[in-house]
């Protein structure tokens, strides 16, 4: 597998769901309440407040490695 065209790609479609996002506020809402979701989910599940906070700042998505 060539990662770095892997790589492009997946920065090509984040670009495309950014500019999304910036077109569409019901994209972005949706997008803020998925954030905030997975940031009570987290804590629920464990995690401190500022753990939870970190991984939704950071950007993981779930199930990455």
């Amino acid at each position: 597998m060539d990662y770095t065209k892997a790589m492009q790609a997946g920065a090509e479609g984040m670009r495309a769901y950014m500019e999304a996002m910036a077109k569409d506020k019901r994209l972005a809402a949706a997008h803020a309440q998925y954030l905030r979701n997975l940031y009570e989910a987290l804590v629920k599940t464990g995690f401190s407040e500022e753990q939870s906070l970190h991984i939704v700042a950071s950007g993981i998505l779930p199930g990455a490695k």
